[in-house]
């Protein structure tokens, strides 16, 4: 898989957050492991591991930041991909309380919302974010 994003003001990544978790989850269901790398490992890539440990974790953005940097030190997502993800965490909340107060309120059934890209976002020729599947001690 390949994110074409460039890690500049006016990229909108958190639009590939579905994919990108999706194709992180369809990895572990299969007992393989992801690798998830951008240019300079700091900020594109980071930014999506933020987002998959905010979705699957249920971790607020400062609690998945604060294990990222735990493992590794030199991470700076930008400015603009931070605001994406506070926006992302938002949507997260939303959608743990909906189903909370649909049952209050008996109307519907819940929806996993943070799946739903936000907009469209903008192609790059720069090199973006690749993942790579591999399984442990087979060499591929």
């Amino acid at each position: 898989m390949q994110i074409p994003i460039s890690d500049h003001i006016g990229q909108n990544l958190a639009s590939f957050f579905p994919q990108a978790i999706e194709f992180i989850d369809k990895s572990r269901a299969q007992k393989k492991g992801v690798l998830v790398h951008c240019l300079a490992g700091i900020s594109r890539s980071v930014t999506v591991m933020l987002a998959y440990l905010m979705a699957h974790r249920q971790l607020t953005l400062n609690e998945a930041y604060n294990m990222v940097l735990k493992r590794k030190a030199n991470i700076d997502p930008n400015f603009h991909f931070m605001q994406q993800l506070h926006s992302f965490e938002k949507q997260l909340l939303d959608a743990r309380t909906q189903p909370k107060q649909q049952s209050a309120n008996s109307t519907g059934s819940s929806t996993s919302s943070y799946l739903s890209p936000l907009s469209t976002a903008v192609q790059s020729p720069d090199s973006g974010i690749e993942f790579d599947r591999w399984t442990p001690g087979t060499g591929g």
